[in-house]
């Protein structure tokens, strides 16, 4: 399927950790946290948006709450995606559900169309979508912190290309 980046022109890849995937007993962590560098079009503002998500060859759309991280000390941080209510569908609870089935790792790649509706990307080690993109993006960074690529970077348009195929 074509997909058109928004202007932003920014894709975004981390591994997720066990409190974003909600494995840790230690933490009830209530959002998955991404780039200060990804969905800037939003500004800080807090919205709701239909989202995609794309994991083994299907789309899902789900409800999605965007919004800046908001510390103790009140510092703005990056956005974030968040659970929303406790009995509500959502990206985030889709995530988790989907991860839960195993303890394998998974990644999350992200960026916007260019209908600014929020598209992630669902990808676990060792499947054929992690197979597709090991050979542009470089995993073992992405093991340490969030990339984000955009049009100047030699990944870009591999990436583009590979996202246009799934």
């Amino acid at each position: 399927m074509r997909i058109n980046l928004n202007r932003e022109g920014k894709i975004s890849i981390k591994k997720l950790t066990n409190a974003d995937l909600n494995r840790s007993v230690t933490t009830h962590q209530t959002h998955i946290g991404l780039s200060e560098k990804s969905f800037t079009f939003m500004g800080d503002r807090k919205s709701t948006h239909s989202a995609i998500l794309v994991h083994n060859n299907s789309w899902f759309a789900e409800p999605c709450d965007i919004g800046k991280i908001t510390r103790k000390n009140g510092r703005v941080d990056a956005p974030k995606i968040s659970m929303g209510g406790r009995n509500k569908e959502n990206l985030v609870k889709r995530i988790r559900n989907i991860a839960s089935t195993n303890n394998h790792t998974h990644y999350m790649l992200w960026f916007a169309a260019d209908t600014e509706v929020p598209v992630f990307w669902l990808i676990r080690k060792g499947s054929a979508d992690y197979k597709r993109l090991k050979n542009i993006i470089n995993f073992k960074n992405v093991n340490d912190r969030i990339c984000t690529f955009d049009k100047y970077d030699s990944e870009f348009d591999s990436v583009v290309n590979v996202i246009n195929e799934i």
